[in-house]
């Protein structure tokens, strides 16, 4: 016989229920404190994260049993990351000296903080490269808040910045490819017009033309910003040509 919920009495649905929602919130909570809630990711105060970076995953092997921490202070025993392993960095401390990673540990996947004297060495350059990448990316971010294009930016940053571009075209020759991208900014200009209406009657209206009064021209070499310019008007509202590095290759 099959007993529906809501035909038991008060008192019996109350007992049943509000074990199982205090369950889940409990449940919730502790994968909210541990940080393994995979959305929105549990930032620390000292690290750098992969996903600022692009969404290639960063791996490595553990080379021998490795404990693993929630904390980036190596706080809060998380599990027992087991050798032998393939493991995705989704993070690294600035300093260097302690990795955050997700990998498989005798009760199940975790996400947890370790030294990487237990993984396999990573490019003696990936640490300088990390860091170089994070100051472009903060350099970057302060542009587009503010709308601006600088030379050295990708297409992506670009479009983040001013948006899309009205018009794309694209240059092949021995040097390679130019793409070519127009953005045109217009105005809406009033303008008189005199017509008939439908008794014969002359009846003079308003309407608005849109009137291009800027543009700007951007063209990317190799995926980067190799050179702007702006006519006819204003659409960046910086008055120098700003310049960042290109991206740098961290991994």
């Amino acid at each position: 016989m099959v007993c529906q919920l809501s035909s038991l009495p008060f008192t019996v649905r109350f007992n049943i229920v509000i074990p199982r929602i205090f369950l889940l919130l409990t449940l919730a909570g502790l994968l909210s404190a541990h940080g393994m809630d995979s959305s929105p990711v549990v930032r620390e105060q000292g690290a750098i994260y992969m996903s600022d970076l692009g969404d290639k995953p960063l791996k490595t092997e553990v080379l021998q049993a490795a404990p693993a921490y929630f904390h980036i202070q190596m706080q809060d025993f998380a599990g027992t990351l087991r050798a032998g392993q393939t493991v995705e960095i989704t993070a690294i401390s600035e300093n260097g000296i302690t990795y955050r990673v997700r990998g498989q540990a005798q009760q199940g996947q975790i996400l947890g903080w370790v030294s990487p004297q237990y993984l396999h060495s990573l490019d003696p350059q990936f640490i300088a490269n990390l860091k170089k990448a994070m100051e472009r990316k903060k350099t970057v971010d302060a542009l587009i808040a503010q709308n601006q294009v600088a030379i050295g930016m990708t297409p992506d940053e670009v479009q983040r910045s001013v948006g899309k571009p009205n018009k794309k075209t694209s240059k092949a020759d021995q040097k390679g490819v130019l793409q070519i991208w127009e953005y045109v900014k217009y105005v809406s200009v009033p303008q008189q017009v005199t017509g008939r209406d439908p008794y014969g009657n002359l009846v003079t209206s308003t309407i608005y033309v849109k009137k291009p009064i800027g543009k700007l021209t951007i063209n990317f070499t190799d995926s980067v910003v190799s050179s702007l310019e702006q006519s006819e008007g204003t659409i960046l509202t910086g008055n120098e040509v700003q310049i960042v590095v290109p991206p740098v290759v961290v991994y």
